[in-house]
């Protein structure tokens, strides 16, 4: 059987609070768990349960409204479309946002949209989803770009690392941050940053910076000789930087 969980603390909890594990494979009901000893503990005003089946897991994702259309769509639902183009099979066809199942994010059915005006214009702008930003609006924010450290070494890409706790820094200490997270991944081979996961308040404001790195494949070099004002949360990344091109 896979390791238990510590027991939250009984006193000190908020009310309604949800245990997020960290490096598992699988989170299940309450009572059972997962397969990790790290967790940390999240507020919130309510938790989602799912009323019909309460021995189920916890509720999240999204379900496309697709019923009744007669167009291409995987298992799930959702349209099937060329992420590039985001053009579906039948001629004349586009599917942006949620709909075509890419990335469930309202920045990207944006983006979508101005990918298909374009191309309805007669453009050859093709949909770039390597460096879309994904945050989740938690306390504190966590926040993701490009690709995690086991999706690098899938490639086959020259891996380093850097990691940073958020709450060891000036600013952390100033909004008395308990645990933090920031960790780049880095291409060595091509000397590019190719993702960041953040875990920290502003985490969706830092994510700006490493989106744009990844999407304009900066030079470690730059990145590094960069200046981050004192004492914002983003003057972690000034070390980080330093440790990848070291």
């Amino acid at each position: 059987a896979p390791p238990r969980m510590p027991p939250a603390p009984t006193d000190t909890s908020p009310p309604d609070c949800a245990r997020v594990a960290t490096d598992t494979e699988r989170i299940r009901r309450p009572g059972d768990w997962c397969a990790s000893a790290d967790w940390i503990l999240l507020a919130a005003k309510r938790l989602l349960s799912r009323k019909r089946n309460p021995s189920s897991d916890v509720p999240t994702g999204r379900t496309p409204n697709t019923d009744g259309f007669e167009i291409a769509k995987d298992q799930r639902g959702f349209v099937t479309v060329d992420r590039n183009t985001l053009e579906a099979p039948e001629a004349g066809v586009f599917a942006g946002g949620d709909v075509n199942g890419i990335y469930g994010f309202t920045h990207v059915s944006w983006y979508h949209g101005q990918v298909i005006g374009r191309r309805l214009r007669g453009e050859s702008v093709r949909a770039d989803h390597e460096s879309i930003p994904r945050v989740t609006f938690t306390d504190p924010e966590i926040a993701s770009v490009g690709l995690t450290e086991a999706q690098a070494r899938e490639r086959g890409l020259e891996v380093r690392t850097a990691v940073a706790d958020a709450a060891l820094t000036g600013r952390g200490y100033i909004h008395d941050l308990k645990k933090g997270l920031v960790k780049l991944v880095a291409d060595r081979r091509a000397g590019v940053l190719v993702g960041a996961t953040i875990v920290s308040p502003r985490a969706g404001e830092m994510l700006g910076e490493m989106a744009l790195a990844i999407k304009a494949r900066v030079p470690l070099s730059v990145l590094n000789d960069t200046v981050h004002g004192f004492p914002t949360f983003s003057r972690v990344l000034q070390g980080l930087f330093a440790e990848l091109v070291a």
